[in-house]
C-alpha cells in the first residue's frame, strides 16, 4: 500500500480513537471527539501536494465529517451513540479519506471497501424494521459494487493499454453502483432515509465522492474512447432528470435530498462524460470543483432537518440560500460551481440540457425547502438537535468555493459579469417559480427506492410460484409411475391433436 508519511498520520489517527474504544473509562469521551478524527486529514491539504481534484474534494470531505462528529452527540439520548456506531463511523472515515490518498490500485480497492461496508452499521443504526431493510439493500449494492471493481483492477494488473472494453464497462457499473448512477440508484434514498441525520448527512456527502475519485482516477480522460464517454453523458443526464422527477413526489425532506443527491451524481457523471468525450484532461478539476461543493451543500442540508426543529429562524433562510445555491443562485457557491463546469459543455444541446437540469434543481429544492419549513412541526421528521454545527457548516458551504475559486481558473469579473449572472439566475427563476405553483398540485406519490418498491409484487408473486412449484414437484416425486402414465398421456394427446 503507497502513500506519502503524512497521509499515515491522517490515517492513522482515526484508527488511534478506535482504539480508544477497548479503554472503558475512555468510550463516553469518544462522541465528542469525533470532530477532531478528520482534522489530520484537513490540514494536509495545506501542506501536501497531492493534486488539485483530490486537494478539492479531500479538503471538503475532511470538513463535512469534523461536522457531522461535532453534531453526533446532538441526535443520540444522553449524547451516547452506541459503541457500534462510533465503530462504523471511524471505519468509514477512515476509507472516505483513505481512497483519497492512497497510491496503488491495492490500497484503493481496500479503503474502497472500507468506506462501504462499514457504513452498513451507521445505516441500520437506529434498529427499526426499514433501517434493516434499508440496510440489507445497500450492503447488496456495496458487495456488487466491490465485486464488479475487483474484477475490473484483475484485468487492469495485467498492464493491458489501452483499457479493454470490458475493464472500462466494469469500472463504470462497479463506481456507478457507489454513487447510484442509473439504474443502480435506488439504495441511495433509503438507506439516507433511515441513517441518523449526522450519518445520512456524511454519507452524501462525503462518502459518495468516493465512486468520483475512482472515475477521475482510473478513468483517465486524455485516453480513454469517446463512447464511453457519451455513455457516461447519456446515463447521468437520465439520472440527473429521473432524480428530480421521484424527489418531486416524496414528503420526508431527507427522501427529497436523496433524490437530489441522485440527481446532482448524474450530472457529475455528465461532467466527467464530458472530459472523456472531449479528451480534456483538465476536466477532472472542474468535476472535482463542482463535486466538492456538493459535498458540503448536500451534508449540511442534511443537518438543516434536524436544526430546524431547534430555531426555524436560523435554518429556512440560510437552507434556502444552500439550497438553490445548488441550482447556481448568482453569488453563492453553487453560481461559482455551475460557471466551472460551463466549458465543457459548449453551446450545444448539452449545454441546454445542462441549463435545464439547474432549472430542476431549483424546482426540487423549492419543493424540499417547502417540505423542510413543514417538518419542523414534526418530532418524528425533524429531531430538533445540531444548530451549532448546521450553522458552521452553513458558513463553510458558503465560503469554501470562494476560497477554491482560483483553482478552476475562473475570476472574479467572470463571476459579476452580467452575461454570467443571467446565465445562472434564469434556471433558478424557472425552477424555483414551477415550484412555488407545484404546491398548489397533489403528486401521484411513488414510494422511496421507486424501481425496487414497483418490484416488489412481481418478486413476491414470482416466489409465491417458486413454492407452488416446489411443493408440485415434491408431490410428484411420490407418484412417479402415475406421473410418468400421466406425461405419456399428454403426450399421446397432443400429437393426436396436431395430426
Amino acid at each position: 500500500m503507497t502513500m506519502k508519511p503524512f497521509s499515515m498520520i491522517a490515517l492513522g489517527w482515526p484508527m488511534f480513537l478506535l482504539c480508544g474504544l477497548l479503554i472503558r473509562p475512555l468510550r463516553k469521551w469518544l462522541p465528542r471527539l469525533l470532530w477532531l478524527a478528520p482534522l489530520p486529514a484537513f490540514i494536509l491539504v495545506f501542506f501536501e501536494d497531492v493534486g488539485a481534484p483530490v486537494t478539492l474534494l479531500l479538503g471538503a470531505a475532511a470538513a463535512l465529517w469534523s461536522i457531522g462528529g461535532w453534531a453526533v452527540p446532538s441526535y443520540f439520548p444522553g449524547g451516547r451513540p452506541g459503541v457500534g456506531f462510533i465503530a462504523c463511523w471511524l471505519l468509514t472515515l477512515t476509507g472516505s479519506l483513505g481512497v483519497f490518498l492512497v497510491e496503488d490500485r491495492v490500497g484503493f480497492l481496500v479503503f474502497y471497501a472500507l468506506v462501504s461496508l462499514p457504513a452498513y452499521g451507521l445505516v441500520v443504526s437506529e434498529g427499526t424494521p426499514p433501517a434493516r431493510r434499508a440496510g440489507r439493500i445497500y450492503l447488496g449494492f456495496a458487495i456488487l459494487g466491490e465485486n464488479l471493481l475487483l474484477a475490473a483492477f484483475v484485468i487492469l494488473s495485467r498492464g493491458v493499454m489501452p483499457l479493454p472494453p470490458i475493464a472500462t464497462a466494469l469500472l463504470i457499473a462497479g463506481f456507478g453502483a457507489k454513487i447510484a448512477l442509473l439504474p443502480l440508484h435506488f439504495w441511495m434514498p433509503l438507506s439516507y432515509t433511515a441513517a441518523p441525520i449526522p450519518a445520512a448527512a456524511v454519507l452524501s456527502g462525503a462518502a459518495v465522492k468516493a465512486g468520483i475519485i475512482g472515475l477521475l482516477r482510473f478513468l483517465p480522460m486524455e485516453t480513454t474512447p469517446v463512447m464511453w464517454g457519451g455513455l457516461l453523458v447519456t446515463v447521468g443526464f437520465c439520472g440527473a432528470f429521473y432524480g428530480v422527477a421521484v424527489g418531486l413526489t416524496q414528503c420526508h425532506p431527507k427522501t427529497i435530498l436523496a433524490y437530489s443527491s441522485v440527481s446532482q451524481m448524474g450530472f457529475l457523471a455528465v461532467i466527467i462524460g464530458m472530459g472523456v468525450a472531449t479528451h480534456d484532461g483538465s476536466v477532472a478539476t472542474l468535476a472535482a470543483f463542482y463535486g466538492a461543493h456538493h459535498v458540503l451543500a448536500k451534508g449540511v442540508l442534511f443537518l438543516a432537518v434536524g436544526a430546524c426543529a431547534a430555531r426555524p429562524s436560523l435554518t429556512v433562510a440560510p437552507a434556502a440560500l444552500i439550497g438553490l445555491g445548488l441550482a447556481g443562485l448568482p453569488l453563492t457557491g453553487g453560481a461559482l460551481a455551475k460557471l466551472a463546469v460551463k466549458a465543457p459543455f459548449g453551446y450545444g444541446p448539452a449545454a441546454t440540457l445542462a441549463s435545464l437540469s439547474a432549472a430542476g434543481t431549483a424546482l426540487l429544492m423549492t419543493h424540499f425547502l417547502f417540505r423542510l419549513a413543514d417538518a419542523r412541526k414534526n418530532p418524528a421528521v425533524s429531531s430538533g438537535g445540531g444548530l451549532a454545527p448546521w450553522l458552521l457548516g452553513a458558513v463553510a458551504c458558503i465560503a469554501f468555493p470562494w476560497v477554491a475559486l482560483s483553482m478552476t481558473g475562473l475570476s472574479w469579473s467572470d463571476v459579476v459579469a452580467p452575461v454570467a449572472l443571467w446565465k445562472t439566475l434564469w434556471p433558478v427563476l424557472l425552477g424555483g417559480t414551477a415550484g412555488v405553483f407545484l404546491r398548489r398540485i397533489r403528486i401521484p406519490k411513488i414510494p422511496a427506492g421507486d424501481i425496487l418498491a414497483l418490484a416488489t409484487p412481481a418478486v413476491r408473486t414470482a416466489q409465491g410460484a417458486a413454492r407452488a412449484l416446489g411443493h408440485l414437484d415434491t408431490t410428484l416425486r411420490h407418484w412417479p409411475v402415475a406421473c410418468g402414465a400421466l406425461l405419456v398421456i399428454v403426450l399421446a394427446l397432443l400429437f393426436a391433436a396436431w395430426l
